[in-house]
């Protein structure tokens, strides 16, 4: 099982979801790449019975295979071969669904505007919650179809634009790997600033293999982001890399 550490960028994400679901509206999140909102939502959808998720793949989708993935993702099997048809059944789905049921969809800014418009009017028409979460193109997009994209805005009840991570964050991530010592902690600090959650974490782990069941310290970050980055991983340690 992965590790899991509340920092403040989860909380604000587990927020977000949970007014989604009580006010039955959209939600959107964004923010770059690295900040932990995967994480927090499959840890969200692992554990709420009646939660559905589904991650956009990296080609971008079309109507017919968004529809088919949502449906399946709602725990059915698309029961047809048309488009049309596959919007009908899921239509009749989120009518049925329970009342505590929502849709994650993460990766969200890989879907075509006028995709997203129909999936964010599901509170609206069927009193569905949905929550969109995405880099910041998700909700940067006024260049193209401004039109799609001013619908999709005025739909979602709530905007989350999740900031950088903060240092109490990386510090409460240093700790949970037993990062020991003001020198490591304030290294590990720097090189999450530095980088992003996602590369701490990477960080983190491979020094904790070097430690074995000692506490991290120091010497195993640095030979950690050496291995990793070489010079440029050991200037990633210092404040203002």
């Amino acid at each position: 099982m992965k590790r899991h550490v509340e920092t403040s960028i989860f909380r604000e994400i587990v927020e977000a979801v949970a007014y989604a679901r009580e006010a039955r509206r959209a939600v959107a999140i964004s923010g770059a790449p690295g900040l932990g909102k995967t994480h927090a939502l499959t840890w969200i959808f692992e554990r709420e019975p009646l939660a559905a998720y589904w991650s956009v793949p990296t080609a971008r989708a079309r109507l017919k295979g968004a529809t088919k993935a949502i449906v399946e993702a709602l725990g059915y099997r698309a029961a047809a071969e048309h488009c049309d048809q596959l919007w009908e059944q899921l239509e009749a789905i989120l009518e049925g669904c329970e009342g505590d049921a929502f849709l994650i969809i993460d990766e969200a800014q890989r879907l075509p505007l006028d995709i997203l418009v129909e999936i964010v009017d599901f509170p609206e028409r069927h009193g569905f919650p949905v929550v969109i979460a995405g880099n910041p193109e998700l909700l940067r997009r006024t260049r193209v179809k401004s039109g799609a994209f001013d619908q999709i805005s005025s739909r979602c009840a709530k905007q989350v634009t999740l900031r950088k991570p903060l240092p109490d964050d990386l510090n409460i991530l240093a700790a949970d790997f037993d990062v020991t010592g003001k020198e490591a902690r304030d290294a590990a600090i720097a090189y999450g600033l530095n980088t992003s959650i996602r590369e701490l974490v990477t960080l983190l782990e491979a020094a904790r293999g070097v430690a074995g069941r000692a506490p991290v310290h120091l010497s195993e970050l640095r030979m950690a982001a050496k291995f990793s980055k070489g010079d440029r991983g050991l200037s990633l340690l210092k404040p203002d890399a």
